[in-house]
């Protein structure tokens, strides 16, 4: 197995993610940790969590064309976060930093 590690924090920074898998995609066993961190001393303006959304929507292209589930980090993010997995059908993923009410956690199952 091959690890590979690059902060994400827009849409460029997902483009050396792309070239890994397609030279290692045989090799990876799962894509992430991504998600959405909007925790004010992270993420304090509109156009970063935009930035932040776009790139996980990028991720999550790549875990469907690779095959790969994703490792999901959401904190102070959970209904966007969801919102996301079901707008683009999510199967398959692991949720870890979720700091949704119950309700959520349900949506989420």
């Amino acid at each position: 197995k091959q690890w590979y590690q690059r902060r994400v924090r827009g849409v460029k920074d997902t483009f050396d993610l792309e070239d890994w898998l397609c030279q290692h995609a045989e090799k990876a066993v799962c894509l992430g940790e991504c998600g959405l961190d909007f925790s004010k001393w992270l993420c304090p303006t509109s156009t970063e969590r935009d930035e932040q959304k776009a790139a996980l929507e990028q991720q999550i292209a790549f875990s469907k064309r690779f095959d790969l589930p994703l490792n999901l980090h959401s904190r102070s993010a959970g209904k966007p976060l969801l919102e996301l997995l079901r707008k683009h059908s999510v199967r398959g993923a692991l949720l870890h930093a979720f700091d949704g009410g119950r309700k959520a956690i349900n949506q989420g199952i």
